[in-house]
């Protein structure tokens, strides 16, 4: 149901709450999602309704005016700022479940969930990452923890177990994803980086390359400062396919900071390749960063190898 509020009252009231970070065309609003952290949030304010672009946001598909109105607190014809807004984001986060795997007396590896050892194995997930990452579960779900760089609990991610029922990913609500990139206390000091979408990917691919993700297509403002600020040279983004949109955005950020990038183009996404084509090609993306070459089309491979 569309409401009677004016254009101009629904862009001041995003300026009051969780901020404007742009407007792609004058009757949408680009702002930060309450519900997940994300920078990505797009709203339209004549047809009342909007999308959140991070991935495994509730509010992926779609978001109404009277679901952020429950949010923060007020509705626009009302004054007011949103003053929970800095607790709301960085709301203190307890990982759900228990470990996945845990070593018993003997030290030796013990499950507690073999469907979730089973499932992560199918992943390419070893099980030393498993461990030593903290993963946990819940009977229903497998989740990863997000740490900032001071190894301090932010949010996490989670995947539904096959044969349960709802949606397949799922952060911690009203956590914020926008400011972390995964595995960050380690990859921040290498020298090159690449970024893949999905969180079991990055883990996958943890003991071939250096490998991590900034949760979906995007790279935020934040995230692209603590790339620049760390010591990575060059990053390769290996999105999935038709993610060009957001690897031009991500260029953009990251030559603005002065770091090298480039993408590749691809059919499908990451792990339906072989492991060793994809760390073949994401040598050739970094060599394409250092020559300044922005991207290298791979679709011409109509199956993957």
């Amino acid at each position: 149901m569309i409401t009677s509020y004016s254009r101009q009252t629904l862009i001041d009231w995003f300026h009051r709450t969780s901020g404007v970070n742009g407007q792609p065309t004058p009757d949408e609003v680009k702002t930060t999602c309450p519900l997940c952290g994300g920078d990505v949030l797009y709203f339209n304010v004549r047809k009342q309704v909007g999308v959140c672009h991070s991935a495994g946001c509730e509010w992926h598909d779609k978001v109404f005016l009277h679901e952020l109105i429950e949010v923060f607190g007020f509705a626009p014809s009302q004054h007011g700022e949103w003053e929970d807004a800095p607790e709301h984001l960085q709301k203190e986060v307890t990982l759900p479940g228990y470990p996945v795997l845990f070593r018993d007396s003997n030290r030796e590896l013990m499950t507690n969930s073999e469907p979730s050892l089973e499932y992560l194995r199918g992943r390419g997930i070893d099980d030393l990452v498993t461990l030593n990452w903290g993963l946990t579960c819940d009977g229903e779900r497998i989740f990863v923890p997000i740490f900032d760089m001071d190894g301090s609990l932010r949010n996490y991610n989670s995947r539904l177990l096959p044969g349960f029922q709802g949606k397949k990913y799922l952060y911690c609500v009203g956590a914020k994803t926008s400011h972390y990139i995964l595995g960050w206390g380690e990859c921040r000091d290498w020298e090159d980086l690449a970024l893949v979408e999905n969180t079991f990917v990055s883990l996958a691919y943890r003991g071939r390359m250096h490998c991590a993700t900034t949760f979906g297509s995007n790279v935020s403002e934040l995230q692209a400062d603590l790339i620049a600020e760390s010591g990575i040279k060059r990053v390769a983004i290996l999105w999935d396919e038709n993610a060009e949109a957001g690897a031009d955005r991500a260029l953009k950020k990251f030559d603005e900071r002065g770091v090298r990038a480039a993408y590749w183009k691809i059919r499908g996404q990451p792990d339906d390749y072989p492991i060793d084509w994809v760390a073949e090609k994401c040598a050739e993306i970094k060599q394409a960063a250092d020559s300044g070459k922005k991207w290298i089309d791979y679709r011409k491979l109509s199956q993957a190898p």
